[in-house]
């Protein structure tokens, strides 16, 4: 008896998604019908596999219902050898890395081929190699897990939800990378390393999934859980979040080689030790010993024998270390360790242990030591010590005015530059608040409005040009040359307030040169405005010097007497004889320039800032002419 419908088979697809298609296209609401017209029903569990996909059963009545050649439907079985290897795609491969009773599916595969593809039967590919996003081994509508037993390859079981209309989020290359290098190997493809670790590289596809698989039950067993629930991690039948999660940790164990090897070496020896094992480096790291030592002469081994023996001589040395450590200073601990328990800079840690006279012991191989009898009175000293950040919000200045401070000796800080040449300031509290308690004894907290109108800022811009600063000003308050005030009762630096006569006296007195002229001397001798001075000053008409005055901090623009006064004996300035004659600069230029008299420098002459002319009969005359009266 012939099928109704007999779709013809795809290499690429399982004999039990074949059989599954079978059952879709003939309308059967499970695969029992066409499992019993076959016989090969088994009559107990209808989702064990094991009998007609990995066993010798006979494929002729099947063959025969479906009008298939019997070798089309054999090449679909995965068969079993006296190995236990089975066959996927002319690769042998061990049985237990085939997946057989919980399948997998890609919903977009599903959209495109409708078929139930046989590398989803392998654990290790736990992304679809095509369209990168986690195979469904839960339906998504009911999260019922998948079965064989369904009414189609797209149709859950449970909810009969189709499985087409659903998807998941595309992952990471890095993710998927290992899916994608198996489906690879799997088809006989080229296979892309640029992210394959090279001890996966250049070897069969049983060796690659040996490997990663052995490493992932590794994975599983360092979680704290495994001792307690006894549930190890079944490739068969572990949800594919689980084995995903654990196949790509296998997969970075494997990168960055042999680093990030030894550390799983390293946690696996930390976990037996921490149960009681401590008979040895091969013991206490356990099954990866185990495995690597008995495949060592296999060429996918080789790498990880030779990390395993510079692993565990890099552990010897470490372990007669630490031992030798422990047998010379019981009570003593490293001055590193000390310092990460404090929470500072072992060089840190040093400078207080030399300030407060803390011996500290060095071994053989020059570490320093500290009595672990110190750190609490160490950790009590540092609570209570200040930065300088929280000293500056403190005081409410600027960390650079505390700074300043501190180089004029207005505040001596604990530990710093300045008292053992270390790097960061500390300072007691008990200093900050007795410099607050100072100022505080002299402020004024009534009637001050009127007279205190300058803020701590705007007081130092006054005196900075006097090179005077934060410092001089505590020291003038502390002094008692300046009165502050404070609208707060518990005042701080930023916070005060200054008499502006009060500040005006801090300034020292200036002396003047008797043998030059500032440009305010200069305006007022030659009658002008402040910009034709400097004007004249930049243009060179009148010998431009920077001189250093006393009590100034900067050099002023001044020049020598005897120039502005010669300048003055020789020209006349436009602007000036405009407000002479009463008649506006331009104007007074044109009529200049009718009686045949010309500026000897100007903006219309070379390009100067200001038009004057020199001294003569001629323009004397002209000048009677045009002053009235």
């Amino acid at each position: 008896m012939l099928l109704l419908s007999r779709p013809k088979s795809n290499k690429l697809e399982s004999l039990r998604g074949y059989i599954l298609r079978l059952s879709q296209a003939n309308s059967y609401h499970t695969t029992q019908y066409v499992l019993e017209m076959a016989d090969l029903w088994t009559g107990r569990n209808y989702d064990t596999a094991s009998k007609y996909v990995l066993g010798d059963a006979d494929l002729s009545k099947l063959a025969k219902i479906t009008n298939m050649p019997l070798q089309d439907l054999e090449s679909l079985r995965y068969g079993l050898n006296d190995q236990k290897q089975s066959i996927i795609h002319n690769h042998h491969i061990a049985n237990e890395h085939l997946r057989l009773d919980y399948p997998r599916i890609c919903p977009i595969c599903l959209e495109s081929n409708n078929m139930a593809l046989a590398v989803w039967d392998i654990p290790a590919i736990t992304v679809c190699p095509t369209h990168h996003i986690h195979l469904f081994d839960h339906c998504p509508e009911c999260d019922t897990r998948l079965r064989w037993n369904r009414p189609g390859i797209h149709r859950c079981h449970n909810c009969e939800c189709d499985y087409r209309h659903y998807t998941g989020d595309k992952i990471l290359l890095k993710e998927y990378r290992l899916s994608r290098f198996i489906y690879q190997l799997c088809m006989n493809k080229e296979a892309n390393n640029r992210l394959i670790p090279e001890v996966l590289r250049n070897h069969s596809l049983a060796d690659v999934l040996e490997l990663v698989s052995a490493l992932a039950l590794f994975d599983y067993q360092l979680l704290d859980d495994v001792e307690k629930t006894r549930k190890f991690l079944s490739l068969k039948s572990a949800p594919n979040h689980q084995l995903h999660e654990h196949y790509s940790n296998a997969m970075s164990y494997l990168d960055n080689w042999p680093h990030n090897f030894c550390q799983l070496l390293s946690d696996s020896r930390k976990v037996r030790r921490d149960k009681g094992a401590n008979d040895g480096i091969s013991k206490e790291i356990g099954a990866p010993f185990y495995l690597i030592n008995a495949n060592q002469e296999r060429a996918i081994y080789q790498p990880l024998w030779e990390a395993y023996n510079a692993y565990r001589k890099q552990s010897i040395r470490q372990t007669i270390e630490d031992l030798k450590q422990k047998r010379i200073n019981a009570d003593q601990v490293a001055v590193r360790v000390a310092a990460k328990e404090l929470d500072v800079r072992p060089e840190q840690l040093q400078r207080f242990c030399k300030r407060l006279k803390i011996p500290l012991k060095s071994t053989n191989s020059n570490i320093k030591l500290i009595s672990r009898k110190h750190l609490p009175a160490l950790k009590e000293l540092l609570e209570k010590l200040l930065t300088i950040s929280e000293s500056s919000e403190k005081l409410g200045i600027t960390v650079y005015q505390l700074r300043g401070m501190i180089r004029k000796g207005g505040i001596i800080p604990f530990r710093g530059p300045t008292v053992d040449k270390s790097r960061g300031w500390y300072f007691e509290p008990e200093a900050i608040d007795t410099l607050l308690h100072e100022i505080n004894k002299r402020c004024l907290f009534k009637e001050y409005k009127r007279t205190h109108c300058l803020s701590l800022q705007q007081s130092i811009e006054q005196l900075s040009y006097h090179k005077i600063g934060l410092p001089e000003i505590v020291d003038a308050i502390l002094s008692d040359q300046l009165q502050p005030a404070s609208a707060s009762k518990a005042p701080v630096l930023g916070d005060l307030l200054f008499s502006e006569a009060e500040v005006r006296a801090l300034r020292p007195s200036i002396q003047s040169s008797s043998e030059y002229w500032q440009p305010l001397d200069i305006q007022k001798h030659l009658g002008c405005n402040k910009d034709i001075v400097y004007g004249l000053l930049n243009d060179d008409h009148l010998p431009m010097e920077k001189i250093h005055l006393s009590g100034r901090s900067r050099p002023v623009v001044a020049c020598k007497k005897s120039a502005v006064m010669a300048f003055k004996n020789k020209f006349y300035l436009l602007r000036t004889l405009s407000q002479q004659t009463g008649i506006v600069s331009e104007k007074l230029r044109k009529l200049l320039k009718t009686k045949k008299i010309n500026p000897v420098s100007g903006p219309t002459v070379d390009n100067s800032y200001c038009h004057f002319y020199r001294k003569n009969k001629a323009i004397k005359k002209a000048l009677k002419e045009l002053i009235p009266g």
